[in-house]
């Protein structure tokens, strides 16, 4: 017993140490207005700006190229940009229909409407593009359905269960969300499209998968009630063994991006019920980071919405002054064993950490566990 309260008091004293005084940790770049929606390994940020696609200059300044849409069409978004410079998102065509595109990055218009097969008012949309150039998203066909489009722009392939897929990976794996058929109705909950697998949620009915990794890690939302949700990270072997990684303290969070390293960032209401950006504890102990407190505490910004992570630790974002881009200070060249915090350095935080899970025990039956 001695042991156990020395180390709650060591545990105690280590996050009344590290919570005192706030390290920067990143720098903090402002890319003007718009939303950034991806950041690829490259440095290279794309988004919306005033309505359309946009490329965004990392160096800042508010520099940015418009991408534009299709032949005779509206708005644009793009959402995702992989290692190849490949652009993905949706614009509306000249019906005023969205349609899944791949945006020219030179910014000339020469613009791809994806899935031309398609009937022309039937809408479709790309979200995301992996490293060997395969784009998923969702038609609107007597229902949403997950898709897989063809980079040539002229197929499309619908997925076995309703629903919309949101991230692929090299490795071929699909989440986002599949329709869970009930008696007098449906709802959706984050899935992996391939197979059409529900990956449930915490406890209530309704949950998205946003993100996936090369090593099958996938993070989203799930709500917990009628009108709160958490961000998550599902059990991708399908047995719902999910991961609440509740909040900054407040009602409701939101993880969208995990990079390769298992980063996890979004956003998270805090106590006082203001949204913050947020680099979430993949653990789900709760250690999760409000990104306002590891920047520059004079930089004048509120940091509010985290929506991607490089493999570089980069982060992309919307703020009080618009969008946003965060560099780490130093290069994570590769992720100590024991570093729980993600900030690429073992230190008292990953220790502190550590103690929070000391002594737990699921053996069964647990007098096993003090044996």
């Amino acid at each position: 017993m001695r042991k156990i309260t020395i180390l709650l008091v060591v545990q105690v004293s280590l996050f009344n140490i590290l919570t005192a005084k706030a390290e920067t940790l990143y720098n903090v770049i402002g890319l003007g207005d718009g939303i950034p929606y991806s950041v690829n390994d490259h440095g290279q940020i794309v988004g919306v700006f005033n309505g359309y696609a946009t490329l965004f200059d990392s160096n800042g300044g508010g520099n940015k190229a418009v991408l534009g849409t299709l032949p005779q069409g509206g708005p644009s978004e793009a959402h995702c940009i992989n290692i190849n410079g490949k652009i993905v998102g949706w614009a509306n065509n000249s019906l005023g229909v969205a349609r899944a595109t791949l945006f020219d990055i030179s910014g000339q218009g020469n613009n791809l409407e994806l899935g031309r097969t398609l009937a022309a008012n039937s809408p479709s949309w790309a979200y995301s593009i992996n490293d060997v150039n395969q784009i998923v998203g969702a038609v609107q066909t007597q229902g949403w359905w997950p898709a897989i489009f063809d980079i040539e722009g002229n197929t499309f392939q619908n997925l076995s269960k309703k629903g919309k897929a949101f991230s692929v990976q090299d490795n071929g794996q699909i989440v986002g969300w599949v329709r869970i058929e009930i008696s007098g109705g449906y709802y959706y909950n984050a899935g992996i499209n391939n197979t059409g697998t529900d990956l449930g949620g915490l406890g209530y009915p309704g949950s998205a998968a946003w993100s996936n990794n090369e090593s099958g890690q996938i993070v989203g939302q799930a709500q917990i009630d009628a009108s709160r949700n958490r961000a998550v990270l599902f059990d991708s072997t399908g047995s719902k063994q999910n991961v609440n990684l509740k909040t900054l303290g407040g009602t409701d969070s939101v993880a969208y991006s995990i990079n390769d390293i298992g980063q996890i960032v979004g956003w998270s209401y805090n106590a006082a019920g203001l949204q913050r950006a947020t680099l979430f504890d993949a653990s789900g102990n709760g250690n999760n980071i409000d990104l306002n407190t590891v920047i520059e505490q004079t930089s004048g910004w509120v940091l509010n919405v985290a929506y991607s992570i490089n493999n570089n630790g980069w982060i992309v974002g919307s703020g009080s002054n618009g969008a946003f881009l965060l560099k780490p200070l130093g290069n994570c060249t590769q992720r100590p064993q024991m570093d729980f915090n993600g900030d690429c350095k073992v230190d008292f935080r990953d220790f502190a950490i550590f103690t929070q899970s000391w002594l737990d025990c699921n053996l069964d039956p647990l007098s096993a566990c003090w044996e």
